[in-house]
């Protein structure tokens, strides 16, 4: 059963590219980087959460 643990965010957005409303969550941080593919996910802060 998915989880929120590394590998899963990476599963489910791996065709998204754009932005992302997110908090500090670890799990997402190889989404941001440059070198990913089809493009980085560039985080929008949570309104709700300072990051």
């Amino acid at each position: 059963m998915p989880d929120r643990s590394g590998p899963h965010p990476g599963t489910h957005l791996a065709g998204h590219g754009g932005q992302m409303q997110a908090n500090t969550y670890a799990g997402f941080t190889r989404l941001y980087e440059a070198a990913r593919k089809p493009g980085p996910i560039i985080k929008v802060g949570c309104g709700v959460i300072s990051s």
